[in-house]
C-alpha cells in the first residue's frame, strides 16, 4: 500500500527521502517548457503585442415597438447552412443518416462485449493462478 511505502521511505531516508528527485524533476519541467515556448514562439505565427484600437460605436437607437428587424446578409446565409445541416440534404434522408448512426453503435457494442469477455478472462485466469496475472507466473516458474 502507498501508506507502507511511505513509512519504509522514511524510516529509512527520512522525510527528504519522500521528496528526493522534485528539484531535478522542476528543473527540467521549466527547461522543456522554456523550449518548447521559444520553439512556439520562433516557428508560429506573429502576432501584434497589443490589439488595434476599436472603432468608435454608434449610439444605439432604440425600437418604438418591439425589436427591428435585423438584417446581415452573412447572418441569413449562416442560418441557413444552419438549417440544411439540421433538415439534412434531401440526397439523404434522416431516416437513412439514423440507420447509419445505428449500424456503427452496433459495432461498438459489439466491441466492448469482446473486451468485457477477454477481462473475465484475465480476471478468471489471475484467480486461478492464486492473484497473480499469467505473466507473473511464468516468470516466476521460469526462475
Amino acid at each position: 500500500s502507498p501508506i507502507a511505502i511511505w513509512r519504509e521511505i522514511i524510516a529509512e531516508e527520512g522525510v527528504g527521502g519522500l521528496y528526493r528527485g522534485v528539484l531535478a524533476m522542476s528543473y527540467k519541467t521549466v527547461f522543456w517548457n522554456a523550449v518548447m515556448m521559444m520553439f512556439k514562439h520562433s516557428v508560429g505565427p506573429k502576432r501584434t503585442l497589443t490589439p488595434p484600437a476599436s472603432p468608435a460605436k454608434k449610439p444605439l437607437s432604440l425600437p418604438s415597438m418591439g425589436r427591428d428587424a435585423f438584417i446581415d446578409p452573412l447572418a441569413a446565409e449562416k442560418l441557413d447552412e444552419i438549417l440544411k445541416y439540421i433538415r439534412g440534404s434531401p440526397k439523404e434522408p434522416i431516416d437513412h443518416r439514423v440507420g447509419a448512426v445505428e449500424h456503427r453503435l452496433q459495432h461498438v457494442s459489439k466491441e466492448i462485449q469482446e473486451v468485457k469477455g477477454l477481462l473475465q478472462h484475465l480476471v478468471t485466469s489471475s484467480r486461478l493462478n492464486g492473484g497473480r496475472l499469467a505473466s507473473q507466473v511464468r516468470c516466476a516458474e521460469a526462475r
